[in-house]
């Protein structure tokens, strides 16, 4: 007995050896991996360069990024998102120096998000894989893929034209800054007045001013001149004036106008049989957004369409993708009723109560 105790207990002080002497390998193993060449651990485009940038703290480094809408992480292998360490920094300021910072992507451009690069090899000269990452939605909650990744520019490696790297201190151009007029049809004009007239007053006047370049406020004008108000009072500046273009932005930014993908039913579904229930989900989400209908109950489906985007089958029972085999993410048994009858009645029957800014029988409290 004593004998086999013994054994026992040297085999699990070897076992508990053997752990502590493989830790760092394990840990490696469960480190996550980086899509395409590594530009960090790769070959150093300029030495001049790196130097200049190793040289930088943390912070600097950081501040470089920033002031070029860099990313400051990235989504590797099995999808798991990497952090960037100052090596990371390091090679992407150098990068960026040598060949330009990110473009902006064209799908997502008023809501400024760059497109991203995975390049090849060390022989990539700044051009390779472009994708977009897409925006998120505080409307929905949720993370909106980008139809830019679907295009003929994506889908062929389309070299993109990058943008002058900037340095602290440099002036960012007009086309860059937070102009009201980005994303806008048309101009966008305020009264001279606006700013002396009575908060109240001046909050109903910036309504007429939403309500003339389609800025999706509330139906409800009680309601909108509220939101108005609130992004006005936002607005103030340090010597207590009213700023009526950040106003305006503020606004713009919570209640952005329909962009011409948007009015047209959303990005191509991966099953082109399936667009028409996209555009009609997009059409009841955009519906139900400016009505008093509650938030998470509006973004279902913009969520629902998002969803049926990315399948590969048509949508003929709405049920049948509410549960079981077929189940749709997003997509319950409550919303499944409601395509149920879209694809019977060629429409959603809550429709016509958030078209006139009311909530649907079934759901008031």
């Amino acid at each position: 007995m004593k004998i086999t105790k013994k054994s026992k207990a040297s085999k699990k002080i070897k076992k508990e050896s053997d752990g502590d002497a493989n830790e760092g390998s394990i840990k490696a193993k469960n480190e996550p991996m980086k899509q395409g060449y590594d530009i960090a651990t790769g070959v150093v485009q300029d030495e001049a360069l790196h130097a200049k940038y190793s040289a930088m703290t943390l912070d600097e480094l950081k501040q470089y990024m920033k002031i070029n809408r860099m990313p400051q992480s990235e989504i590797g292998q099995k999808n798991k998102r990497i952090n960037y360490k100052k090596p990371d920094f390091v090679a992407h300021c150098v990068d960026g120096e040598l060949w330009g910072r990110y473009p902006m992507c064209p799908k997502c451009a008023p809501k400024k998000v760059t497109l991203r690069v995975t390049y090849k090899d060390e022989h990539h000269k700044g051009q390779g894989r472009w994708r977009c990452q897409g925006y998120w939605d505080k409307n929905i909650g949720g993370l909106v893929k980008c139809s830019f990744n679907y295009s003929d520019d994506a889908k062929n490696d389309t070299p993109q034209t990058r943008l002058p790297w900037r340095h602290p201190g440099d002036e960012i151009s007009d086309d860059e800054e937070d102009d009201v007029n980005a994303g806008m049809e048309k101009p966008v004009e305020f009264p001279e007045d606006l700013g002396t007239l009575p908060p109240i007053d001046m909050a109903k006047k910036m309504l007429e001013i939403c309500r003339e370049h389609k800025l999706t406020l509330p139906q409800a004008d009680n309601d909108a001149v509220r939101e108005c108000y609130t992004k006005l009072q936002a607005s103030i500046d340090y010597n207590d004036e009213y700023d009526v273009k950040t106003a305006f932005n503020l606004l713009k930014e919570s209640f952005p106008p329909l962009t011409a993908e948007e009015k047209a039913g959303g990005p191509a579904p991966r099953n082109p049989a399936n667009a028409a229930l996209c555009a009609a989900l997009e059409a009841i989400f955009a519906a139900a957004k400016t009505s008093p209908e509650d938030p998470m109950k509006a973004a279902s489906y913009r969520k629902a369409a998002m969803s049926i985007r990315e399948i590969d089958f048509e949508v003929t029972n709405g049920i049948a993708i509410s549960k079981g085999k077929l189940k749709v993410p997003n997509v319950g048994p409550s919303l499944g009723a409601q395509i149920q009858f879209w694809i019977e009645n060629g429409r959603f029957e809550r429709m016509e109560y958030y078209e006139r800014g009311e909530i649907p029988p079934s759901t008031k409290k």
